[in-house]
């Protein structure tokens, strides 16, 4: 049995950037994982040669369309997404189709108003719908999780198994040999440092705050969500009756209480009222923490707490320093939209420190970032896309457009930027 699968990626991207990126995260994701996979796709404007080439060359072409019709290369009556599925239609390649549905991404930009060309993508999808069993999406979580679920279905008629992956050393200090889960691994149970004399987050926040990974079966999800639940369960009783005995052992006895307030009632009576009969304080409270309540907000969910305890863990400050601990609370106010935390996430799948390097990945959240409006990502994703390579196609029109919008919100990055490029 052939225990091999190549892949060819073809989609437009100036509409389907943010898609297109989550998709080549994924599939570089599962290229590490699986001796045997590879995938095409993620060069910058390859000629149409180049992608035919590629094409004859795979087992899948996975095609994704949106609401633009794509370039139209002089000589050529068609974009070239339909001559590639044209050419893939020829080879008989397995074809794996996804259209975006009518109602969903049609934003500025996104929408074809080329006269010439919106009658040519209203018959390429009616082909496609036509001649292929498609697939509809809304947005990139959705588009992700169809693609994942078609090829792992293929994957595993090849026996070409998805193996976890240890960590690498990162900043010089040795990380836990611990394989990372399929796709979250940048997850771990706080309190690494513990002979460290600082402050520990709670059980209950460890196991809460712990990310799970989607792509994780729901048998052994759930196995695991019961398996932390009884731990909790056992260490809470293990307090309680610890507390407990703490109390019987201070408290005095009810015969000495008994004494004791016999003795007093004595006392009032011959005319001596002791102090301590008439105290009414309450017992003192304890002083008030802010760390302790910002830990709080932060396991409820707060995404400000969330990004400044990431930060504390990012800097060593207040928090000891983790990697780990910062990315983990960097993903959960990212996945909640905090544009910031999506700019830091995404800069850190960039580089590899603290999470899994990945350029699918970092363009995916520094995109969205800077969709929201955060200047120091739009920045970034200017000299991205001058550059190209780093999860994006080359396109020097967008990066242009990105260091202006930050350059006009004030952003110093992107003004030395443009004056490097005016200069040369």
């Amino acid at each position: 049995m052939n225990n091999s699968l190549h892949i060819h990626l073809c989609s437009s991207n100036r509409d389907l950037a943010s898609e297109r990126n989550a998709v080549l995260g994924w599939l570089e994701d599962c290229r590490v994982r699986s001796p045997g996979f590879s995938y095409y796709g993620s060069r910058s404007f390859p000629a149409l040669d180049a992608s035919l080439q590629d094409i004859a060359g795979s087992d899948v072409v996975v095609l994704i369309v949106g609401h633009l019709y794509g370039m139209i290369a002089p000589g050529l009556n068609h974009a070239q997404e339909e001559h590639e599925y044209a050419e893939a239609q020829r080879l008989g390649k397995t074809l794996l189709v996804y259209l975006r549905e009518e109602k969903a991404g049609r934003i500025p930009g996104s929408v074809e108003k080329d006269p010439q060309k919106v009658p040519l993508l209203a018959d390429f999808r009616a082909r496609l719908e036509k001649e292929n069993t498609v697939r509809w999406f809304r947005d990139p979580f959705q588009l992700t999780a169809k693609i994942e679920e078609d090829l792992v279905g293929l994957l595993d008629e090849r026996k070409i198994e998805r193996k976890p992956v240890g960590r690498n050393t990162i900043r010089g200090r040795a990380k836990s040999t611990t394989p990372e889960k399929p796709t979250s691994g940048d997850a771990q149970f706080p309190g690494e440092n513990q002979e460290s004399e600082t402050r520990t987050l709670p059980i209950l926040q460890k196991a809460l705050s712990t990310p799970f990974s989607p792509s994780m079966q729901p048998r052994k999800r759930r196995l695991i969500t019961v398996a932390i639940t009884l731990v909790i369960i056992l260490l809470l009783a293990i307090v309680g009756v610890w507390r407990g005995k703490w109390i019987t052992t201070t408290l005095p006895s009810s015969h000495a209480m008994a004494d004791s307030v016999q003795s007093s009632a004595m006392d009032t009576s011959a005319g001596s009222t002791p102090d301590s009969a008439l105290s009414t304080d309450s017992p003192a409270e304890p002083p008030y923490d802010p760390l302790a309540e910002l830990l709080e907000n932060a396991k409820a969910g707060d995404t400000t707490a969330l990004l400044k305890v990431a930060v504390m863990y990012d800097s060593g400050q207040t928090l000891p320093h983790s990697d780990t601990l910062a990315t983990q609370h960097y993903r959960l106010a990212a996945s909640k939209g905090m544009p910031e935390a999506q700019y830091r996430l995404g800069m850190r799948h960039l580089t590899g420190d603290g999470a899994k390097k990945s350029r699918g990945l970092a363009a995916y959240w520094i995109d969205k970032s800077a969709n929201a409006g955060y200047a120091p990502a739009q920045a970034q994703l200017g000299l991205m896309y001058l550059k190209g390579g780093q999860g994006v196609i080359r396109d020097e029109s967008a990066g242009f457009k990105w260091l202006l919008k930050a350059a006009d919100q004030g952003n110093q990055e992107a003004k030395a930027a443009l004056n490097d490029i005016k200069s040369n």
